[in-house]
């Protein structure tokens, strides 16, 4: 199955509850790698102005209330709960060099991290602002721009947020590099995308935390890793009406 995530951009935010739909940006990205794929939404979320981005993915089953509820905190980072899809099941949250126990479910709590998934994250994009302009600082184009002098077209930040993320040769998006796979590519910091923009939300003093409230299920091929490890969600045949 080829690997997908979607992004909600909530473009405003008035309430708790918002009151009409196009305050929510829906897209899909997919067909390339992850950490390009959340790279791009990111650049996405900027240009349009948007006060935060959800990061869900494709087998991610979340509560109808899950966004509401993660909206509600105003945190910088807020993450829901979810365990991996492979033994031996773990919360996909790590606290100093331990993985987050399952006791943090007895209870509804909100729980402060060092690193967490992307699977069913909310950003808010200052974050993103600031980690640009402070950490990352380079911005570029997908195109070939040897014909101007360059083979990869490289822009300050300030120059990137001068042109609403876009490249000044061709007009088409930029990127900088807020997540980054480097599992099996380096040999130091060889962790995943959403672990490697942790490492970056640390250094610039931003906390991230998880709300247990938010139990988000993690489809694994006719069944789903849940809140008590595995469930089978298929419905017998004879129980369809």
């Amino acid at each position: 199955m080829q690997y997908q995530t979607a992004i909600v951009s909530v473009i405003d935010v008035w309430g708790v509850f918002l009151p009409y739909a196009n305050h929510y940006l829906f897209n899909l990205e997919v067909g390339q790698p992850i950490d390009l794929s959340r790279n791009i939404a990111c650049a996405k979320a900027l240009q349009l102005g948007a006060k935060y981005l959800l990061f869900i993915d494709s087998d991610m089953v979340p509560p109808p209330d899950g966004l509401e509820i993660l909206l509600s905190d105003r945190r910088p980072i807020v993450s829901g709960v979810y365990r991996g899809r492979g033994e031996p099941y773990h919360i996909v949250a790590n606290a100093g060099k331990n993985v987050v126990p399952d006791s943090i479910l007895d209870a509804p709590q909100i729980v402060k991290v060092d690193e967490v998934g992307m699977g069913f994250c909310l950003i808010d994009t200052r974050v993103l602002k600031a980690m640009a302009s402070q950490v990352l600082k380079e911005w570029r184009c997908f195109q070939n721009h040897e014909k101007e002098g360059t083979e990869v077209a490289i822009f300050s930040d300030k120059d990137a947020i001068k042109n609403n993320y876009k490249c000044t040769y061709c007009g088409q998006l930029i990127v900088a590099r807020f997540f980054w796979s480097r599992l099996g590519m380096q040999n130091i910091n060889a962790m995943s995308e959403d672990y490697f923009f942790c490492l970056n939300v640390r250094k610039l003093g931003y906390p991230i935390v998880l709300d247990t409230r938010v139990f988000v299920n993690h489809d694994a091929m006719f069944v789903e890793s849940g809140r008590n490890g595995l469930e089978n969600t298929l419905k017998s045949a004879g129980n369809v009406h």
